[in-house]
């Protein structure tokens, strides 16, 4: 009899207490019948007490991490737009750019598309950061970039900078002759620029290489460039402030 009033009054009772903490299930807030002694209702006071701890706890680490997981969202969406565009200008950067032509080079191609490839770099930029300052010669570019950008804003117009003060555009569809004139429009329009920085009038032109696919689509990107490039020297060569265009 007494080995099962024991088991009654304090073994069945711990033994549900335990029960309900361990399934995660709320632990009763009024004594039930089975609660009968001081001490197992002391036991389950202070049971409802952590277990209400816990919850608090466990809701808490909750939005912790999906605070966390948002703002690390976040920081990986900048951190792939750091890897793919140029953090001063906004432009796609080398890496960008060349991602965004390995898909769109070969479907122009595929499709028999008018394809121009230009790089533009401006003239006697050194003597700017020599004169005027980095600073200045930042200036300098971003405003370059907008200028490129407000010219050649067509989906199929891409632009980005493959560093220092060169500028390189992809531009597809339509006709060689558009292609050239929108090229031409961008060589003028910075030509006819003023960049104010610091009470100083800043002014500066820009030289273009630019070779375009008319008819024959076996060119690679890398020997595309590789001409633009060359093209880039001659007007260099040849007096700055102008575009030497060739196609095929």
């Amino acid at each position: 009899r007494i080995a099962h009033k024991f088991s009654q009054h304090i073994t069945r009772p711990l033994e549900r207490l335990v029960t309900y903490f361990s399934s995660h299930m709320p632990v009763p807030a009024q004594p039930a019948s089975y609660f009968s002694s001081q001490e197992i209702e002391t036991v389950r006071s202070q049971l409802q007490e952590a277990q209400r701890v816990m919850i608090d706890f466990q809701e808490q680490l909750k939005a912790k991490v999906d605070s966390k997981t948002e703002e690390l969202i976040v920081l990986n969406a900048e951190l792939e737009k750091l890897s793919s565009h140029d953090p001063l200008t906004g432009l796609l950067n080398r890496r960008g750019f060349e991602q965004v032509v390995d898909s769109v080079y070969p479907l122009a191609c595929r499709n028999q598309s008018n394809v121009t490839l230009a790089i533009m770099d401006l003239d006697h930029f050194k003597h700017i950061n020599d004169k005027f300052g980095h600073n200045a010669g930042d200036a300098c570019l971003v405003t370059v970039a907008q200028t490129i950008e407000e010219v050649l804003q067509r989906d199929s117009d891409y632009v980005g900078r493959f560093g220092g003060e060169e500028f390189v555009a992809l531009i597809i569809g339509e006709s060689v002759e558009q292609h050239t004139d929108l090229l031409e429009s961008v060589r003028k329009t910075i030509e006819e620029l003023t960049v104010e920085y610091e009470e100083e009038d800043i002014q500066f032109t820009i030289s273009i290489g630019a070779y375009s696919l008319t008819n024959q689509y076996d060119m690679s990107y890398d020997k595309m460039l590789c001409t633009a490039d060359k093209l880039l020297y001659e007007s260099k060569k040849s007096g700055r402030n102008r575009m030497t265009h060739k196609s095929q």
